[in-house]
């Protein structure tokens, strides 16, 4: 496997560093000075094979500060000749992918499968040669670093198999040894046994001690026991005399009160203070008596509100709704009062102006026409005519006119004779037109009587002349005027008309006829208008004469009043109802408060009864003054609870009083001594007190001293200690012969570990030391025999082995361990892909032709595997490039 690109993205103090599209080949110089990320790019290397250690992003040091990430990948030349890609990066949690050819792998943080038979850490200690791990002689032993090498096989996390045997054995000689040089726990262990053996026989002497005393203490307490009874029966002779006799009295005392209060129970529940309870209960049936009469004298107008809200009134709210519609219909009803009123005056003014118009239309004879025949009368039909009347007459105006030409100059005054009657009539049509059209009738009467006087002076006109030239022989035709008036009179048939209306028929008839018309129509309308309104007013009548009816009233005479009464009652009944409803919540309260105030009379009053029957039972019929002997009987059982309060509170043991007490009455002892006697008793007592006093101090000391002796060690203690320190040397010794057999058979599983895998690794550390040296050594042999070094040198012109160690020279100590180092990464690669091999600044100290030698054998080696040389010098770098290495120069 060999590495043939390099891609940087952020890691560390790299970022976009990219070794490019040309292939790395076989032997890499990375050139750059100090702090140029020479370790950085060794750190990437061993991150993009391996992965990402550790994989926490706030972790891991190789995160750039001003990136969230470090990332990159390398490119792999596979022994098959394929290539892969492998993609690291790190984020919240690292990612990896391998390409290889089309197909891709997901490796998350797992290394590529060609390293997985070499750990992370043997790769680091074994594949990188750095100058510290070869000039580390200062931090630690050549022999810790040489069984490093060949017991762990460079890992630093295993100690070497030899030095965990040397210590077993230690641990093992610290717990037993053939002689006595050193500590030794058993050893140690059988001392304490032997020493507690001793003090078991101190316990057993104590032991025996402790028995005596006790039994002594037993002997004493048996006196004292004996003593004190003595003590006691002195004492209670002394107590009944000086103790009990006063309590004996007391009670004595409390006994007969009781007896004169007689059996307790029978008073139960009676008060304390008869004649007062008797007054209290006096007081309260007074009190509810009068609350009893406040109530029902305030129950009174309550009742008198709801008795107002009586039959009647629930018969007007019954019928409220009739009331209502009567009452809006009587609101209507007083417009149509008026409408009557206003329709009557308007008929007798129509009448009025048709009497008017009439007397100057028809004949003054006549009587004013109906209004249906007016209305038969077309009024459309007797415009035509008229306008035929009048056209007739023009025509025969225009015919007088033609021959008046013919007849002279003559004539000329007849003709403006004439125009005064022609002026007239058409004043007088004008004045009739206007009085038609609404002017007033005085203007109508004045065109009338213009029209009158201008056909007067028309009819009183001579012919001024004859036909010029008659003809007798041709009949006469029929003349257009008269058929026309014919026409016109036979329209107006039945009406008398004046004859000056008609002659000629024009303007003024057909305003007469129309002012008629018109007046007739208005009075026919008011006259409906009339009709209407009596009808309701009549039929609101009648509605007010059922509902009076249904009420049990007579019928009203005017509606409009009965309903505005009817309103007023029907607000009065509602008030009544509001007010009645108001009254029965407060006399339902009242009724309850009363009720309540006579079930208290009722309760006061029958428990002053039972008081004062239970009183009359007590006392017997006999007793004139039951409260008085009843109250006797009360104040005694009183007098009887005070003394005993008190005689409790005196002596709190008075229960035991009592008791010792009744057991000296049982017993018939005498309550009373002689003053000789209670002397002689209370000295006795003294005496007595005395000794036990004695006797208790000893008993005392005598439980001190057992006290004192049982703390000290018993016999079963120390048999418990020797039994734990018994276990604990049988535990040890199976301990140190395990521990010693451990050692023995690691030492052997490490020779034989040696023996399997030295031959081969030193053969070829050996062969690499020869060239490196130019034949100066020739092999490395290992001495586990010794007490020296475990490594020696064996060279042509030396007369025996040589350790390796001072006083050879550094160059030299560290081509050996080159030499090894390099056998060890051949022998881990056997069978195996062979992986890159990383040496920092491993040729330094050497001299040239050492040097020289060196850079051929990675030349060579360079030819199996991939070699990446980390140097700050040029001059080596350059030396390198010679033998075919490409260099990659690093930037501070």
């Amino acid at each position: 496997m060999r590495i043939e690109r390099l891609r940087v993205d952020a890691f560390g103090r790299l970022g976009g560093f990219d070794t490019g599209p040309e292939s790395l080949g076989p032997l890499v110089v990375v050139l750059g000075p100090n702090e140029a990320g020479k370790s950085t790019l060794f750190s990437f290397l061993t991150t993009a094979l391996y992965g990402f250690q550790p994989a926490s992003r706030e972790r891991n040091p190789h995160v750039p500060w001003n990136s969230d990430e470090a990332a990159g990948e390398i490119q792999l030349r596979l022994p098959d000749g394929g290539c892969a890609t492998v993609s690291r990066r790190l984020r919240s949690s690292p990612t990896g992918r391998l390409t290889l050819g089309e197909a891709t792998r997901e490796l998350r943080n797992q290394p590529v499968p060609w390293v997985e038979h070499i750990p992370r850490t043997v790769f680091r200690q074994v594949f990188a040669i750095t100058l510290s791990e070869l000039a580390g002689l200062d931090e630690e032993t050549w022999a810790h670093i040489q069984d490093r090498v060949l017991g762990s096989m460079g890992t630093t996390d295993l100690r070497p198999a030899r030095a965990v045997a040397d210590k077993l054995e230690r641990e093992a000689a610290e717990l037993w040894r053939p002689n006595r040089r050193g500590n030794q726990r058993l050893r140690d262990l059988q001392e304490e046994i032997r020493a507690l053996r001793g003090r078991r026989l101190e316990a057993l002497e104590r032991d025996r001690s402790i028995r005596l005393l006790v039994e002594e203490l037993e002997d004493v307490r048996h006196k004292l026991r004996e003593m004190r009874s003595e003590r006691e029966r002195d004492a209670i002779v002394l107590e009944r005399t000086q103790e009990l006799l006063p309590v004996k009295r007391q009670l004595d005392r409390i006994a007969a009160l009781r007896a004169e209060g007689g059996p307790p129970e029978e008073l139960t529940g009676l008060p304390g203070d008869l004649r007062a309870e008797l007054r209290r209960l006096a007081e309260r049936r007074g009190r509810c008596e009068a609350d009893r009469d406040q109530l029902e004298e305030s129950a009174r107008a309550p009742r008198l509100a709801v008795q107002r809200f009586d039959a009647d009134a629930r018969a007007l709210q019954a019928r409220r709704g009739r009331i209502t519609d009567l009452v809006a219909a009587c609101n209507a009803a007083g417009a149509d009062a008026d409408a009557v009123e206003e329709s009557e005056a308007r008929i007798r003014e129509l009448d009025f102006q048709l009497q008017t118009a009439s007397s100057q239309f028809l004949r003054s004879e006549a009587p004013v026409p109906t209004h249906e025949r007016l209305e038969s009368t077309s009024l459309d039909l007797l415009r035509d005519r008229v306008r035929r009347a009048e056209a007739a007459r023009a025509a025969a105006k225009d015919a007088v006119g033609a021959e008046a030409a013919e007849a002279g100059r003559e004539d000329g005054a007849a003709a403006r004779g004439i125009g005064v009657p022609a002026a007239l009539l058409g004043l007088g049509s004008a004045f009739v037109a206007w009085g038609a059209l609404g002017g007033p009738e005085a203007a109508t009467m004045l065109g009338v009587a213009l029209m009158a006087v201008g056909i007067t002076l028309l009819a009183a006109r001579p012919s001024q002349r004859a036909p010029a030239h008659p003809s007798p022989e041709r009949a006469p035709a029929p003349d257009p005027i008269e058929e026309v008036d014919r026409e016109i009179a036979e329209l107006l048939d039945g009406l008398p008309v004046r004859p000056e209306l008609l002659d000629p028929p024009g303007a003024p008839l057909l305003a007469a006829v129309e002012r008629l018309q018109s007046l007739a129509t208005q009075r026919s309308d008011a006259v409906a208008r009339l009709d209407d309104a009596r009808a309701r007013i009549a039929a609101l009548d009648a509605h007010a004469a059922a509902l009076a009816a249904t009420l049990g009233e007579e019928a009203p005479t005017h509606a409009l009043g009965f309903a505005a009464t009817l309103e007023r009652r029907l607000s009065e009944a509602d008030r009544a109802e509001e007010a009645a409803r108001a009254a029965e919540g407060e006399l339902g309260r009242l009724e309850g408060s009363r009720a309540r105030a006579e079930a208290e009379l009722r309760d006061v009053m029958s428990f002053e009864q039972a008081l004062r029957d239970r009183l009359h039972a007590l006392t017997g019929p006999g007793e004139s003054d039951p409260v008085t002997a009843v109250q006797r009987r009360l104040e005694a059982h009183a007098r009887a609870d005070r003394l005993d309060d008190e005689l409790e509170r005196a002596h709190p043991d008075l229960a035991d009083l009592a008791s010792r007490i009744r057991s000296a009455e049982e017993e018939g002892s005498a309550w009373t001594l002689e003053d000789a006697d209670l002397a002689a008793r209370r000295t006795r007592l003294e005496e007595i007190q005395g000794r036990i006093e004695e006797l208790v101090g000893r008993a005392e000391a005598l439980e001190t001293e057992i006290a004192h002796l049982r703390e000290r060690e018993t016999v079963d203690v120390v048999d418990s200690e020797i039994l734990g320190l018994q276990d604990e040397e049988r535990r040890l010794a199976t301990q140190r012969d395990r521990t010693w057999l451990v050692a023995q058979l690691l030492r052997g599983a490490d020779r034989r570990f040696r023996e399997e895998h030295q031959p081969d690794l030193l053969r070829r550390a050996s062969t690499y030391l020869s060239r490196l040296t130019g034949g100066r050594y020739d092999r490395i042999l290992v001495d586990e025999l010794g007490d020296g070094e475990l490594f020696q040198l064996v060279g042509p012109g030396l007369p025996r082995p040589v350790p390796l160690a001072g006083p050879i020279s550094t160059g030299t100590l560290e081509q050996a361990y080159l030499s090894l180092r390099l056998a060890i990464v051949d022998h881990l690669d056997r069978g195996s892909e062979p992986l890159p091999l990383f040496i920092d600044e491993a040729l330094v100290n050497w001299d040239q032709q050492r040097r020289r030698r060196g850079l051929d054998v990675l030349s060579e080696l360079s030819g199996s595997r991939q070699v990446f040389a980390f140097t700050c010098h040029p001059d080596l770098a350059h030396q390198l490039e010679g033998h075919g290495a490409r260099v990659l120069e690093l930037e501070r």
